[in-house]
C-alpha cells in the first residue's frame, strides 16, 4: 500500500521559502483544492505536478492552480503534490482520474523529477503501474487509511528532523564549513547531476509519458506537458 496524498479535510502547515509558513485546508483526498471542485461536473484543467504545481510555500491565492482559477474562472483540480516524480505523477493521475476534464497539464521541473523519478523505480508496487495498465490500489475508497499513515509518518519524521537537526549544529562549526569549502562540494555536485543525468531511464520515463498521454487520450483529454526550467541552468 502506497499513498500518494496528503491527510484530508485538515488544515494543512507546508513550507517556508518567503518568511511564513503557507497553509491550506486539504480537499476530501488531501490535495490542494478547494473541497467542492471534486463535486464540478466539467474540469476545464487537470494539474499533475510536484511541489511547484502542489502550490509550495505560497498561498492561496497565489498558487499556481488559483492562480489559473482565476484567470480562466473555470474548474480546475489539482493532483500536485510535493516529492513526486514522473512515475509517481502517473499513478496518481491513474488513481485519481475523474470523468468530463477537458485538459491535463503535465508539470515536468527539471531541478529534481528526475532524481525522484530514479528513486521512484526502486519502488515495487509503483513498478506495477507501469507493467499493469490495469493496477490500482483504489486509493479513492482508502482515505481514512492513508490518513492514519499519514499521522504515524509526521511523528517519525519529527524523530529524524530532531536528530537532523543536532547533526546540523555540527556542521555548521567553523572547521565543517572551511572543510565544505576546500572541498567544494557544491559545485562537485552540480557537476555530478550535469555529467551523469542516468541515461538508461531515459527511456522509462518517455514510456511514461507516452502512457500518461494515452491515458487522457483514452478519456478524451487534451494532454499538455509543461516544462519548468531550474534556476541552477542560468545562475
Amino acid at each position: 500500500f502506497y499513498p500518494f496524498s496528503g491527510i484530508s479535510q485538515t488544515k494543512t502547515i507546508f513550507c517556508n521559502e518567503n518568511g511564513y509558513y503557507s497553509i491550506y485546508q486539504s480537499d476530501r483526498y488531501g490535495f490542494n483544492n478547494p473541497d467542492k471542485e471534486w463535486d464540478k461536473k466539467n474540469i476545464e484543467y487537470l494539474l499533475i505536478g510536484d511541489s511547484m504545481v502542489h502550490g509550495g510555500c505560497v498561498n492561496r491565492p497565489n498558487d499556481i492552480s488559483s492562480v489559473l482559477r482565476n484567470i480562466s474562472k473555470k474548474n480546475i483540480l489539482n493532483l500536485g503534490q510535493g516529492d513526486t516524480g514522473p512515475l509517481l505523477m502517473y499513478a496518481r493521475f491513474r488513481e485519481y482520474l475523474k470523468p468530463n476534464v477537458s485538459n491535463v497539464l503535465w508539470f515536468y521541473y527539471e531541478g529534481n523529477d528526475y532524481n525522484d523519478f530514479n528513486r521512484e523505480l526502486e519502488v515495487e508496487i509503483l513498478n506495477k503501474y507501469l507493467h499493469d495498465l490495469e493496477f490500482t490500489q483504489n486509493l479513492k475508497s482508502k482515505q481514512n487509511v492513508i490518513n492514519k499513515i499519514a499521522k504515524k509518518q509526521i511523528l517519525e519524521e519529527e524523530k529524524i528532523i530532531k536528530v537532523r537537526n543536532e547533526t546540523a549544529e555540527k556542521e555548521n562549526s567553523f572547521l565543517f564549513r572551511i572543510f565544505k569549502s576546500i572541498k567544494i562540494y557544491n559545485v562537485r555536485n552540480l557537476l555530478h547531476t550535469i555529467l551523469n543525468p542516468e541515461p538508461q531511464h531515459h527511456f522509462k520515463h518517455k514510456e511514461i509519458l507516452k502512457l500518461s498521454r494515452d491515458l487522457a487520450k483514452k478519456n478524451n483529454y487534451n494532454f499538455f506537458f509543461v516544462y519548468l526550467p531550474s534556476s541552477t541552468r542560468y545562475l
